[in-house]
């Protein structure tokens, strides 16, 4: 099983097939692929059979065996379930290159086995370097279309790379060949060269002559600060200043000594976290920008804030290409905000100005938000809980007064039945027994001392539920001989009466 070939295919059988039915499937293959039948066919077609009846019998022996079969299904199970990366085209090649010249191709990444957990590309980062990709299936990470870049080189004719691609553990490899320029001269060419002591030739030397790319990059940064720091002047604010350096390093960095960022992997990432910080220092400019022009507090003129705007989302744009570009260089971006946030918070509680008042500002914000939810929250609640107090004090209220006038009622029958004339139940007596009923509620106050002062008779009574009603009140009184007393005393001409849950009380007077 080299090749892991399908042994069930090559017998004609199916995977759920039985012993039986396994070699009855090898004979049949045997019987039409044996010499005899073959016999008169051309010599090609002998040569297949005789071929395919290896493989035949080479499948028996595995499908055969019972237990040769079982590792075989599970050998082979494992086998399908792998992931396979395959890589188009099988090789690049760049040719006729010249040093410095970049150019760039595209490769496909499919999977023709199994499930994977994980795809990684390494970056070679040499002469050649992965630049972008994106995938070409809207569901699936794979197909993935990558492409790369390479750069000519003084240093070498021909220059072989290989970029791995790793499915899991499985792995696919594209060879990249890059072949530089002969430099051909006829022999006029080579006879004239070798006069080196030419007036001619020593102009062309001269003339030949090329400024250093340092030198470049130096000049472009210089000229364009001068004109940023002339218009910031002008303005009076230095964000043109900052644009136009900014702009000219990255440029300079770009077009000049881009091979060095390459070559040497801490300028290279150093040369990514520029990028990283200038993008985000570029954003939150923006930002505060369009604030300060919208509320008209940019500037003494509105005309140069919006010129300043659209210069900074210019800017802005370029530089996102020119991040895309270098994507494939290390740290990525969200490595860069991640690290500012923690040393944001190490330096604001270490106490290092201004991040430490950043720090105390934000906290003392939360603080009065949580605050004021809270306040929010507990009004709330208190306004609910009146709500409640208030419904509950208001069915009290109708049920006592309920509870009053079938009192009344009953009391006045009371004395008419007894032969006593009916009394005026009086509003400031019914007030006094308000006060009362609250006074001898309160715990160990069940007496009839606070009545004493006003002279008046009283009767007092503790229910044995506050949902008795009134018949079982004066029913209650009726049968103490010292309230019932009072209740048909002719003395009496006014009374009052009030009930405050289980306790009851009667003034006389």
């Amino acid at each position: 099983m080299d090749n892991f070939d399908d042994y069930y295919a090559i017998l004609g059988a199916g995977r759920g097939a039985t012993q039986k039915d396994i070699k009855k499937a090898y004979l049949d293959r045997c019987f039409i692929l044996h010499p005899d039948r073959l016999q008169g066919a051309p010599e090609s077609a002998k040569r297949l059979a005789e071929q395919e009846l290896l493989r035949v019998n080479k499948a028996y022996e595995v499908l055969g065996d019972t237990k040769r079969r079982q590792a075989y299904d599970i050998e082979w199970v494992a086998h399908k379930d792998k992931p396979k990366p395959i890589v188009e085209p099988s090789k690049i090649q760049f040719k006729n290159m010249m040093p410095g010249e970049t150019k760039s191709a595209s490769f496909i990444v499919r999977n023709a086995g199994g499930p994977y957990n994980s795809l990684s590309i390494p970056n070679p980062e040499t002469w050649v370097r992965l630049t972008k990709w994106h995938s070409l299936s809207a569901n699936d990470e794979l197909p993935l279309q990558v492409s790369i870049e390479v750069e000519g080189s003084d240093k070498g004719n021909e220059f072989n790379e290989t970029i791995k691609v790793k499915l899991d553990n499985e792995e696919a490899r594209l060879p990249v060949m890059m072949q530089m320029r002969k430099e051909t001269r006829n022999l006029l060419e080579r006879t004239f060269r070798k006069k080196k002591g030419d007036v001619k030739n020593k102009r062309e030397q001269k003339s030949n002559y090329q400024i250093p790319n340092w030198l470049k990059a130096l000049l472009f940064i210089f000229s364009f600060s001068v004109i940023g720091l002339g218009i910031s002047f002008l303005v009076g604010v230095y964000i043109p200043f900052w644009i136009s350096f900014g702009f000219a390093v990255i440029h300079s960095i770009e077009k000049w000594l881009y091979y060095p960022t390459k070559k040497h992997k801490s300028i290279g990432k150093l040369y990514r976290l520029l990028l990283n910080l200038s993008i985000l220092v570029l954003l939150g400019l923006i930002i505060w920008s369009g604030i300060q022009l919208f509320s008209r507090r940019f500037l003494y003129s509105e005309l140069v804030g919006s010129l300043i705007f659209i210069l900074e989302i210019v800017f802005f744009i370029w530089i996102l290409r020119v991040v895309t570009k270098n994507s494939w260089r290390w740290p990525s971006m969200k490595l860069t905000v991640f690290s500012l946030i923690c040393l944001f918070l190490v330096f604001s509680f270490a106490g290092v100005q201004p991040m430490a008042g950043y720090k105390d500002v934000a906290i003392r914000t939360i603080n009065n938000f949580i605050n004021e939810q809270k306040l929010k929250a507990e009004g709330k609640e208190i306004a609910e809980e009146n709500r409640r107090v208030a419904e509950k004090d208001a069915a009290g209220v109708a049920g006592e007064y309920d509870f009053y006038k079938d009192y009344v009622n009953l009391f006045n029958q009371f004395r008419s039945e007894n032969s006593s004339s009916s009394l005026v139940f009086d509003t400031a007596l019914n007030k006094l027994a308000v006060e009362r009923a609250f006074e001898i509620s309160q715990p160990s106050n069940f007496n009839h001392e606070g009545i004493k002062k006003f002279n008046y008779g009283e009767n007092i009574a503790m229910m044995a539920y506050s949902s008795d009603s009134a018949i079982d009140l004066v029913k209650q009184w009726a049968s103490s001989p010292g309230h019932r007393s009072n209740m048909l005393s002719s003395t009496y001409h006014k009374t009052g009466f009030a009930k405050n849950g289980r306790y009851a009380v009667q003034i006389f007077d």
